[in-house]
C-alpha cells in the first residue's frame, strides 16, 4: 500500500538517524523554502498563518522561519503535516531544540508551532484553517490522478490567500523516466501549462515561476538529475502581487 512505504521510509528508531542513513530527499538544500519566500515579493510581514503540507521533518521551514526576522513573530502560527509519524516527530524534536537554545540556528523561535501527524489529503479547513500561506515542497508530484482530485478539492476548501508549489518539471531533466524511490509511487513531470489549468480558476501567479536542477545522488531514484519548477500563487480574490 503506498501510504505503508511512506511510514516506513523514514528508518528507525525514532531517533534521528547517522546522516549517511537518511532518506535522500532529506539531503535537499535546507535554503529552498527559505529563498522561495524571500522572492516570491509577498508581504511577509502581514503573514499570520502558515501551513506545509507534506512537510517531512520540517527542516526547511524551521531553517526558513530561524533565518527570516519579518516572520519570527508572536502572532504567527505555523502548522507542519506530513503522513510519517517519525518525520514529525523528528520535526518536534528541532523544534525543542529551538525552543530552548540548544540549536546552532541564528534565531530562538518567537511564532506557535503545531505538528499534525496525518494524510494531508485527508485535512479539513477545521482542523488547520485557512491560511495565509500553503506550501506544498515535493509532495503534489508523485500523487494518483485520484489523489490529484482530492488535493484541489483540498485547496480549494483551505482558501489560502497565497499558495507556493515545488514540482518535477517538463522540460527540462536528465535521465529518462524517473524510478520509484517510495515502493507504489510514479512521480509525474509537470509543464506549466497543466499547473495553471489545474490551479488558475483560483490562483494567479504572483510572480515568474523558478525552474531549478538538484543532484542528490545517481542513486536516489529520480536518475541523474531531473528538472523541478517552483511556482508562487496568489488567490484571485485578492490582488494579484507585481
Amino acid at each position: 500500500m503506498r501510504y505503508e512505504s511512506w511510514k516506513v521510509c523514514y528508518p528507525a528508531p525514532l531517533r534521528r538517524p547517522p546522516i549517511h542513513r537518511w532518506p535522500p530527499w532529506t539531503k535537499l538544500p535546507l535554503g529552498d523554502v527559505r529563498r522561495a519566500l524571500v522572492r516570491s515579493g509577498l508581504p511577509l510581514d502581514d503573514v499570520r498563518s502558515i501551513v506545509e503540507l507534506g512537510a517531512g521533518d520540517c527542516q526547511r521551514i524551521l531553517h526558513a522561519l530561524t533565518t527570516l526576522p519579518s516572520l519570527n513573530r508572536e502572532d504567527l502560527t505555523v502548522t507542519c503535516v506530513d503522513l510519517s509519524p517519525r518525520a514529525v516527530y523528528w520535526g518536534m524534536d528541532e523544534w525543542a531544540r529551538l525552543s530552548l537554545g540548544l540549536s546552532r540556528r541564528r534565531l530562538r523561535p518567537r511564532w506557535s508551532m503545531r505538528f499534525l501527524a496525518a494524510d494531508a489529503l485527508g485535512v479539513s479547513s477545521r482542523e488547520i484553517g485557512s491560511p495565509d500561506v500553503l506550501i506544498d515542497w515535493m509532495m503534489f508530484h508523485g500523487l494518483t490522478e485520484r489523489e490529484i482530485l482530492r488535493y484541489r478539492r483540498l485547496i480549494r476548501e483551505l482558501r489560502p490567500r497565497y499558495f507556493i508549489l515545488k514540482c518535477f518539471a517538463e522540460p527540462g531533466g536528465e535521465g529518462g523516466r524517473m524510478a520509484s524511490v517510495v515502493r507504489g509511487v510514479r512521480k509525474r513531470r509537470w509543464s506549466e501549462d497543466q499547473i495553471l489549468e489545474l490551479f488558475g480558476d483560483q490562483f494567479a501567479l504572483a510572480g515568474p515561476s523558478h525552474y531549478c536542477r538538484e543532484r542528490i545522488d545517481i542513486d536516489d531514484g529520480d536518475g541523474p538529475r531531473h528538472a523541478k519548477r517552483e511556482y508562487v500563487f496568489a488567490s484571485k480574490t485578492q490582488e494579484v502581487l507585481r
